[in-house]
Order: structure tokens, then C-alpha cells, then sequence
């Protein structure tokens, strides 16, 4: 029994001193460990952060879908109302016959009235110039 004590007993010191050596290591890899775990809580924080501003942004963004369809379907009533009026109002009128260039329009005939009007007046001055230049030769 005696003889197995010395071995005993370097063993034990050997392992010691292993664990000895092995110290600085152990306490740098709980170091980075420490380290890894700060950073990945970081991330999981900026994470949720975005997350956040991802949910903020689509519910913004729903809510404008919303606002548009609500004011599509207001342009569409009243475009529809828009036209009801227009009809009404076309059947109230009389009936316009064409005149001889087939316009119903009268404010296009008043026009072109005015016109016919503008250009016969311009062609008798210029048939009075020439009359006037005639009998001064």
C-alpha cells in the first residue's frame, strides 16, 4: 500500500497542476462566452426593435390601403350621383333638332353664327373697297 501512495500522490499533482495550467484558459473561455452571450442578447434586442418598427410600418401601411379604398368608393358614389344628375337633367331638356350641318349643340351654333356673321361683314368692306377703287379710275 505504500508503494501505490507516491504514485497516488504524483497523480494528484499532476492533475493539479494540469488544472492549474488549464486555469487561465477556462477563465478566458468563460471571458468569451460571456462576451458571446452580451452580443446575442444585443442582437436579439436590435431584433425585436426592428420587429417592432416592421409591425409599425405595415399597420401605417394598412391603414393607408384602407384610407384609399374609402376614398375610391367616395369618388365612385359620386361620380355615380354625377351621372344620375346629368341624366336628369338631359331628360328635362327639349328635344334639339340638328340644324342643316347637323349640330344640336347651340352654343356651336352661335358660334358658327357669329362667324358666317364676322365673315360676311368682312367681305362686304372688301367689296365696298373695290367698288370705291373703281370709281376713283
Amino acid at each position: 500500500m505504500t508503494s501505490h501512495l507516491p504514485k497516488l500522490i504524483s497523480r494528484t499533482l499532476t492533475c493539479l497542476l494540469a488544472l492549474a495550467l488549464s486555469m487561465p484558459s477556462l477563465v478566458l473561455a468563460a471571458k468569451k462566452v460571456e462576451q458571446s452571450k452580451e452580443a446575442l442578447s444585443d442582437v436579439q434586442q436590435r431584433l425585436e426593435a426592428l420587429k417592432k418598427e416592421l409591425d409599425n410600418s405595415q399597420e401605417a401601411h394598412k391603414d393607408a390601403a384602407d384610407a384609399l379604398k374609402e376614398s375610391e368608393r367616395a369618388i365612385s358614389e359620386a361620380n355615380k350621383k354625377l351621372y344620375q344628375i346629368t341624366q336628369q337633367q338631359q331628360q328635362r331638356r327639349p328635344k334639339r333638332e340638328p340644324d342643316d350641318t347637323g349640330v344640336t349643340d347651340p352654343v356651336t351654333r352661335a358660334r358658327r353664327k357669329r362667324r358666317c356673321t364676322q365673315y360676311c361683314l368682312h367681305q362686304a368692306g372688301k367689296s365696298k373697297q373695290r367698288d370705291n377703287s373703281r370709281a376713283k379710275s
